[in-house]
């Protein structure tokens, strides 16, 4: 090869087969190329090709655009990769086995080069999916999380670099087929980008450009956020941010599967096991900027991040993206389900029945999984056969916990034998992953507080079989409920209407996540007193956001104003 021009004697080059017809397992389609620059800057290269021969890196004169021909056959010195006199230096594929749309940058951040490549067939129903490699150096070898080189991937491809999206669909959001073909994004202050073409069911061949998001684990993989940007920001969560139910998408690693992924699901429990349709434990870690985890699931450790973000029906997810050691791909988004956030009811080892209530003293904290060795324990009073609760009122005495100013009550399962659970008697105290497996009369009473800057927090955790009201607001301040699932129940939230003593004024109440099952209304509120409710991406099945009522200090029936919110979907509104 000398100036573009091919030897006459070309008997020993490989792009001919011995009846001298072209040899497409070797010579590659020379399309899909993109340009990019070495880490200096001062020279230029050209990633391309589809299928037949693979994909070959070719520099290029950085002034002109015009190839630079290695001029002769070899082997690359640094990677052991092939040379072609003509075509460049071979990097992945050959034998007409699946890749196409080549993509390379260098990342600086990790110091690695990132090579995608799309495999299977460009067509809704082709099984159109994304891999991801890597290198130190600009002629690899490209390696996969598994450690093999993607220059052997002329045979059985599909065992190669780790598949990024495969065909998937979580409940009740759109079905998504065939991503692929992408470019890829590093800004200046080191965000990564994922840009793609997406195509659906049901669609056709009618597809979209989609971003994503992406992230370094603490392997330098980079692992891609389940859903779309939104430029939602990552950040460091805590274990009651995290631990829960999970939809789980194994992309898998068929090379052109046109089938849809079997979604599973998995429980990331407190204390670190790992339960469900996978098994095994996990650990999160906290880096510089984001939350790391560690998944030992099946044997297999898998690596990736948490990250909370916005799914296609607008409700807020916690998510987890990890990639393991065998090319395998895990995504995870939160669900909340009819038996619990974090734990199942039946999970509770025993049983805790008290002759009077436990007081978690002004600033203190009651940890009730820790102080029963890592397990979870039901708490109650004893009081078997309460029937309906119609005719019971009970006071704090009744209550298997009080809590003072500021104390904390959290990792607690309450059971039914009780007629009241929890009252703070003071200026705020906090619930975390508390849970009520039926309730009498009120799961929470706020109460004895006058001061309007007194904040009440209850985060995580569920309710159920309440006969009416799940907490009950009577004292002054601010109630923050987030991410608290209730099914069966009357009203979530009630601020008192009728109080004949004690405070009587404004309170406000704000649901952030907050998901109701076969519930009346969220919240009742009294006009009269300027109470408010701010909704943020909650959700009532079957009832209102918010009943208004006229309240009253004489003890009397509150005069009921009618409705606000249509909280039908999950939904953002302000009841005043």
């Amino acid at each position: 090869m000398n100036n573009g021009v091919i030897d006459k004697d070309v008997s020993k080059w490989k792009v001919f087969n011995k009846d001298g017809t072209w040899n497409n397992n070797y010579a590659p389609n020379c399309i899909d190329p993109t340009i990019f620059p070495d880490p200096s800057g001062k020279r230029l290269f050209m990633v391309y090709g589809s299928w037949s021969g693979g994909i070959f890196i070719l520099e290029l004169d950085k002034k002109t655009g015009e190839p630079l021909y290695p001029g002769k056959d070899g082997t690359d010195s640094s990677s052991g990769n092939v040379v072609d006199r003509y075509f460049g230096v071979h990097i992945a594929g050959g034998n007409h086995e699946s890749g196409e749309g080549p993509y390379i940058k260098y990342d600086k951040n990790s110091g690695y080069y990132w090579l995608y490549e799309t495999y299977g067939g460009l067509l809704h129903d082709g099984g159109y999916n994304m891999r991801l490699f890597r290198s130190k150096h600009l002629y690899g070898p490209y390696l996969d999380p598994a450690g093999n080189q993607a220059q052997n991937s002329g045979t059985n491809c599909y065992k190669y670099g780790v598949k990024i999206i495969g065909n998937y669909q979580f409940s009740g959001q759109p079905a998504y087929r065939a991503a692929g073909h992408n470019s890829f994004m590093i800004t200046d202050d080191g965000k990564y980008y994922l840009v793609f073409h997406q195509r659906f069911s049901n669609k056709g061949e009618y597809h979209e450009v989609r971003v994503r998001q992406q992230f370094l684990n603490e392997d330098n993989w980079l692992v891609t956020a389940v859903y779309e940007n939104r430029n939602e920001k990552i950040t460091k969560y805590d274990e009651d941010d995290v631990i829960g139910t999970y939809e789980l998408v194994n992309h898998g690693n068929a090379e052109k599967d046109g089938n849809m992924i079997t979604t599973q699901k998995v429980t990331l429990q407190k204390g670190g096991t790992v339960t469900g349709d996978m098994t095994g434990t996990w650990t999160k870690t906290d880096g510089d900027s984001y939350s790391y985890v560690l998944f030992k699931l099946n044997g297999v450790n898998y690596r990736g991040v948490f990250f909370r973000q916005t799914n296609d029906n607008g409700e807020k997810k916690m998510t987890f993206t990890a990639i393991g050691k065998n090319n395998l791909n895990l995504w995870g988004s939160s669900v909340l389900t009819s038996i619990g956030i974090t734990v199942s009811w039946s999970k509770a080892t025993s049983t805790k029945s008290l002759s009077s209530p436990i007081t978690v003293k002004a600033g203190e904290t009651y940890d009730g999984y820790a102080t029963n060795g890592n397990k979870w324990v039901r708490y109650d009073r004893g009081k078997s056969s309460l029937g309906d609760c119609a005719s019971l009122t009970g006071t704090k005495n009744d209550a298997v916990f009080i809590l003072e100013k500021g104390a904390t009550l959290k990792n607690v399962i309450l059971g039914a034998n009780s007629v009241k659970h929890v009252h703070c008697i003071s200026e705020g105290c906090t619930l975390q992953n508390v849970y009520w497996e039926d309730i009498c009369v009120d799961a929470l009473t706020l109460e004895g507080g006058k001061n309007t800057a007194s904040k009440f927090v209850v985060k995580g955790g569920a309710a159920k079989g309440a006969r009416d009201i799940v907490i009950r607001h009577n004292s002054a301040g601010t109630l923050n409920i987030n991410t608290f699932y209730v099914e069966n129940s009357g009203r979530v939230y009630l601020s008192c209407p009728n109080c004949s003593s004690g405070y009587q004024g404004r309170r406000d109440v704000v649901m952030t996540d907050v998901v109701a099952s076969d519930v009346n209304y969220l919240a009742g509120i009294n006009k009269n007193y300027g109470d408010t409710v701010t909704l943020k991406n909650s959700k009532i099945s079957g009832g209102y956001g918010c009943r208004m009522y006229t309240g009253n200090n004489n003890g009397g029936t509150p005069k009921a104003l009618g409705n606000q919110c249509d909280a039908s979907l999950f939904y953002s509104c302000v009841c005043s």
